[in-house]
């Protein structure tokens, strides 16, 4: 081997290292807030991806099929038991659910159960984000307190929900008739529960928009108007909400175990506003 293709492999095999360290290190971190929320079923499988997954002798090749065979069974274990771990988690959050949520009950909910909360909604942010991505972000980022309180985002992607689109089309329609060179419109839109639910066509909208608040400036330019959409949505958790995210098996979502955090002050509502520009 010559000394390209040695500077070549142990820059690999740091990468590779790299990699598996910090694989293990998160697998860690989610088994420990597992047990903490005792949602054992998931732990379990947790446990068998840090072994697997163990920063120990990577670079022998002794151990690389053991661990093919762990994360095998750890795979294969994820789908035959994932309908009893979402029976597991539904049962925890029922029974969190079941205490009473008040400012004077908030002594009620021990430090595990908030760290296990907390947990809870970091994961469900980051899982989601490849499916909702602005709902997990505008859930992530409750994490952290904004001195103003309000987010701005440049992002058009409320277009395609049906709901909006709706809204932006009877603006259209007035504008055709307006006498004067400048227009506002104003109005709030919101989803029903049952649009939260994984697979619905307004799931992504409803999650990261429900209530909205629709504002939008028209100032006509050359006869053509152009349309400034500002849409404004209250990033905080209710009291009591039971949200449905699945159907088969079934999850629901007590968001009132977030709005402790939030009165604890480990959770930070903030105000999210999306901003984008149209021309007709």
């Amino acid at each position: 081997m010559n000394r390209q293709n040695k500077i070549i492999h142990k820059i690999t095999v740091l990468l590779f290292s790299t990699v598996l360290i910090s694989l293990w290190f998160v697998f860690l971190l989610i088994f420990f807030w597992a047990i903490c929320f005792h949602w054992y079923c998931f732990g379990m499988l947790l446990l068998l991806a840090v072994v697997a997954l163990l920063p120990f002798k990577i670079r022998k090749q002794l151990y690389i099929k053991p661990r093919l065979i762990l994360l095998g069974i750890m795979i294969f274990l994820s789908v035959s038991l994932f309908e009893i771990a979402v029976n597991e988690l539904n049962n925890r959050i029922a029974q969190l659910a079941a205490k009473p949520r008040n400012q004077d009950s908030l002594a009620d909910f021990f430090l595990r159960d908030k760290i296990g909360i907390y947990g809870l909604n970091v994961i469900i942010g980051a899982v989601a984000y490849p499916l909702y991505p602005e709902a997990a972000r505008e859930t992530l980022f409750m994490i952290f307190k904004k001195p103003n309180g309000i987010r701005i985002f440049e992002s058009d992607f409320a277009l395609g929900s049906v709901k909006i689109r709706k809204v932006l089309e009877s603006f259209r329609e007035n504008l055709e008739t307006h006498p004067g060179d400048k227009a506002e419109f104003k109005k709030q839109v919101f989803w029903p529960l049952s649009d939260y639910a994984f697979g619905n066509e307004e799931s992504r909208y409803a999650l990261a928009l429900n209530p909205v608040d629709v504002s939008i400036l028209a100032i006509k330019r050359n006869s053509r108007w152009d349309m400034e959409v500002h849409l404004q949505v209250r990033c905080a958790y209710p009291r009591n909400s039971y949200v449905t995210l699945m159907t088969k098996p079934e999850l629901k979502m007590e968001e009132g175990l977030f709005w402790i955090l939030q009165q604890a002050g480990w959770l930070h509502p903030y105000l999210a506003e999306y901003h984008f520009h149209l021309k007709e």
